[in-house]
């Protein structure tokens, strides 16, 4: 449900209140059924003073924080952009309630009003702000768990991994500390938009076009936005200064929204995807 939520975020461009230290509470649904599957046999041949019980979650033994996620997402939407974005896929999470409110109303609603406004008077299905009461409500969704944090402590699931053979563990490996999250979220995120959004990956080519052409958009609107900024509020009367100022104030909002100062994830190609989990 996390990452369907995040998906839309993402193709929407919007923003989530979260805690960027938070830990996701995931345990790996093969490792679950396999360590279950372990537990029982263990059970059927041992003796035990006390009922076991096994923590299987990633929390304590291979965590995996929230920043991660939507540092992970971003990128991976920028080289494998959705064929129906809506806009330059952006995940800007706030931990303050205000800044996440000011940050959706000016950047979502207020724009898909206008939009919606404009599509009336020329007789255009109104559409922009009904998805984003969508968004909305799947990004409330999920507020609650990106600002609270839970620790289970595994302490018996690495007993039990430590408890068998070489050869055991070779077939049956469900140890978490061994888990690639950064393989494991790209397989995942590639399955949503795959089988979920019906994403067709012949087409990513038509998608990474729309996306640049969209990015384009955005550097006119940016040009535009600062001419009439700087032509209305003066600078003086000479040109020379009203340029410099225009060119100041472009280069940096366009360095700005198009550089990532986050951490650089390592993504599969598309060919190691196919090779590796492609069916």
């Amino acid at each position: 449900m996390w990452a369907l939520c995040l998906e839309w975020a993402a193709r929407t461009g919007s923003v989530i209140g979260y805690l960027s230290e938070l830990t996701i509470r995931r345990a790996q649904a093969r490792c679950l059924s396999i360590s279950h599957e372990i537990l029982q046999f263990k059970e059927e041949t041992s003796l035990y003073d006390a009922i076991p019980v096994m923590h299987c979650a990633s929390g304590d033994l291979n965590p995996l924080k929230w920043e991660k996620v939507v540092n992970f997402l971003e990128q991976f939407y920028h080289e494998y952009p959705m064929q129906e974005c809506f806009a330059i896929p952006s995940t800007r999470f706030h931990s303050s309630r205000r800044m996440f409110e000011l940050n959706y109303y000016v950047k979502h609603h207020i724009p898909a009003s206008t939009m919606d406004f404009v599509s009336g008077l020329i007789g255009r299905k109104s559409k922009n702000v009904r998805l984003y009461a969508k968004v909305w409500r799947m990004v409330e969704t999920l507020h609650y768990f990106t600002t609270h944090g839970w620790t289970f402590q595994s302490k018996n699931l690495p007993k039990l991994w430590d408890s068998l053979h070489f050869e055991d563990q070779q077939q049956f490996n469900f140890d978490i500390r061994q888990l690639d999250w950064d393989s494991y979220l790209f397989d995942y995120v590639m399955g949503i938009k795959r089988y979920i959004l019906k994403d067709d990956l012949d087409q990513l080519q038509v998608a990474r076009a729309n996306l640049a052409r969209m990015r384009l958009y955005r550097t006119m609107f940016t040009a535009a936005f600062w001419y009439i900024v700087i032509h209305f509020c003066g600078f003086g009367q000479q040109r020379n200064k009203k340029w410099t100022a225009w060119l100041v104030a472009f280069s940096t909002s366009h360095f700005l929204l198009n550089y990532n100062f986050r951490p650089k994830i390592p993504l599969k190609s598309l060919e190691e995807y196919k090779r590796t989990a492609y069916c």
